[in-house]
């Protein structure tokens, strides 16, 4: 029988969908995870198939390619794009071009919809196929690792798990004098100004990091096996800076996202103290975190922070002409697509 496409009908094809995505990356898509990452994010564009596309052999789904509509800010405006990702192909069925042919289609949609460009994380497996079809390799992805306690690292390397942190909702944390860091559940709402100042005249291109779309990324994630915080520096009763940290039952700690207040290195010096004192109070082994800003590299290297490459690469790939096209990227874990 031959391979149909379209779009994926929630109606029906949702449980398909679901037992693909476990056959393929081996894990769950619970109907929680499901509905925040495709329905409920805010810049959803397409509410009858959230822009998920379909390969089908007859009633069966052997192939599925989603978008997560997004958007980017450049220079003071507001560009619309989406990042691919959960591309899934059932072991029974490569080598059949559908990848390439749901690639294709999502492409068409895209368009149609005039979204400005579209952005990837791909893997070593995924990144020819994407390369090959027209997206172009901005950066391998290096991440930054420092070792919080050795024992506790060790123990991890001999698959020795904790058990699930319990973590409290708020906390203070120790800051310089002038200064305050404190612990919360949810982005506060002066974020938005942070980002616009440090982001509107800058030449750098980012993904939104308002607080609607913080609190729903971060803050509503449906996950019970991973916890995310948001660490807040308070300058005078402004915002200054803010980071969000994840801690998993592995062990490891993640510096998921950060910004401070015009890249500054001494703000950015005292979000990592903290968040390394709070990794180290919920008994962390390692923490890390991506060199987001260039200009932060020489300190997370000065701190510990040593450098790994990665398997995943960032790639874009733009549709119309726009401003940012050339413009450098502002890149976190927070980022990626594997939510």
């Amino acid at each position: 029988m031959s391979i149909t496409y379209g779009k994926l009908d929630l109606v029906h094809d949702k449980e398909k969908h679901q037992d693909l995505f476990r056959e393929v990356f081996g894990k769950e898509m619970s109907p929680e995870l499901f509905a925040w990452k495709y329905q409920d994010n805010p810049h959803q564009v397409d509410h009858t198939s959230c822009m998920i596309f379909a390969a089908k052999d007859g009633d069966r789904l052997v192939g599925a390619r989603s978008l997560f509509p997004g958007r980017i800010f450049y220079k003071g405006s507001w560009y619309a794009g989406a990042q691919a990702g959960d591309t899934m192909v059932h072991p029974d069925y490569r080598g059949r071009g559908i990848f390439t042919a749901l690639l294709n289609y999502s492409i068409q949609e895209l368009r149609e919809r005039q979204l400005n460009v579209l952005y990837n994380f791909p893997n070593q497996n995924s990144l020819p196929g994407n390369l090959s079809q027209g997206a172009k390799k901005y950066a391998d992805i290096v991440t930054a690792v420092k070792i919080l306690n050795p024992l506790r690292a060790a123990r991890r390397e001999k698959q020795i798990h904790y058990a699930f942190p319990v973590l409290p909702a708020r906390a203070e944390l120790p800051a310089p004098n002038g200064y305050a860091l404190t612990i919360e559940t949810g982005a506060d709402p002066q974020v938005d100004q942070l980002f616009f100042q440090t982001f509107s005249a800058a030449d750098i291109s980012v993904q939104d990091r308002t607080g609607r779309y913080l609190n729903w990324r971060f803050g509503k994630y449906p996950n019970p096996r991973k916890a995310y915080r948001f660490l807040h520096l308070w300058h005078e009763g402004s915002l200054a800076g803010y980071a969000v940290l994840s801690l998993s039952g592995n062990g490891v700690g993640e510096l998921t996202d950060y910004l401070v207040l015009g890249h500054d290195l001494r703000l950015f010096n005292i979000i990592l103290k903290g968040s390394a004192a709070w990794f180290n109070s919920h008994k962390a082994s390692h923490l890390k975190t991506w060199y987001t800003y260039p200009q932060h590299r020489l300190l997370l290297l000065s701190r510990g922070y040593l450098p790994k490459k990665s398997k995943v690469a960032f790639v874009t790939r733009f549709l119309a002409p726009v401003p940012l096209e050339q413009a450098p990227w502002y890149i976190s874990m927070g980022d990626t697509d594997t939510f």
